[in-house]
């Protein structure tokens, strides 16, 4: 995994106006207690190419090439629910927020890796169980007091926790752990490759097959 610098990236402004209507009325659905409608702006190229322009057509959390076809705009806090958080109501606010936003394979995203005919990993969909801190649930909590258990390729620090292996293999890189990993008994990187499935049969293989350099993966924080 690779640092995505998001810092000072902006929407169109012609997609940000759109958009803006559309949350508008997800907060006026919020605040009546009726059903929030989300349309699907993030899908649009306006927005999907300024993400693109970052890095390329590679997901932002294996770091595989993807086909135009499969790249999807992941919510890094997801939209409409928080899984195995009953009575969240997902970071609706952050639906149309471009620095929520990773650009994500459909694994990655909505999963279907296997390995010998087993899913492998439940994918990232509305996870985002936390390791620490306070979970924020409206638009006006404080999100720095949140402390994700995803690694985040957008956070300057996170992906210097997970690099490959000279084998293709994702591994937690050799830092300390935090306090709040030492706490919980959970190690992030760990728990990212386990839940992305970093290491699914396809992308190893592929991987060393295809180079020993880990073309796949771009050769990112190779660990030998």
């Amino acid at each position: 995994m690779r640092h995505v610098n998001m810092q000072g990236l902006t929407a169109p402004p012609a997609w940000a106006t759109k958009a803006k209507r559309t949350l508008d009325a997800v907060r006026a659905a919020v605040a009546a207690g009726t059903k929030r409608k989300f349309t699907m702006h993030w899908t649009e190229d306006a927005v999907r190419n300024v993400l693109l322009e970052l890095v390329g057509d590679k997901c932002w959390y294996c770091e595989t090439f993807i086909v135009r076809a499969d790249i999807t705009v992941d919510h890094y806090r997801p939209k409409s629910e928080v899984l195995d958080v009953p009575g969240h109501p997902g970071y609706w606010w952050l639906a149309y927020d471009v620095s929520n936003y990773r650009i994500a394979c459909r694994h990655c995203n909505s999963g279907g890796a296997r390995y010998n005919g087993v899913r492998e990993g439940r994918a990232k969909g509305s996870q985002f169980p936390l390791i620490g801190g306070t979970r924020a649930r409206t638009s006006v909590d404080d999100l720095d007091r949140e402390q994700p258990l995803f690694l985040d390729p957008a956070h300057h620090s996170d992906p210097d926790l997970l690099g490959f292996d000279s084998a293709g293999y994702a591994r937690r890189s050799n830092t300390s752990y935090s306090q709040a990993e030492t706490k919980r008994g959970l190690c992030r990187a760990d728990e990212t490759i386990r839940i992305l499935a970093l290491n699914d049969s396809h992308l190893v293989l592929m991987a060393l097959f295809e180079s020993p350099h880990i073309v796949l993966r771009d050769g990112a924080n190779l660990l030998c």
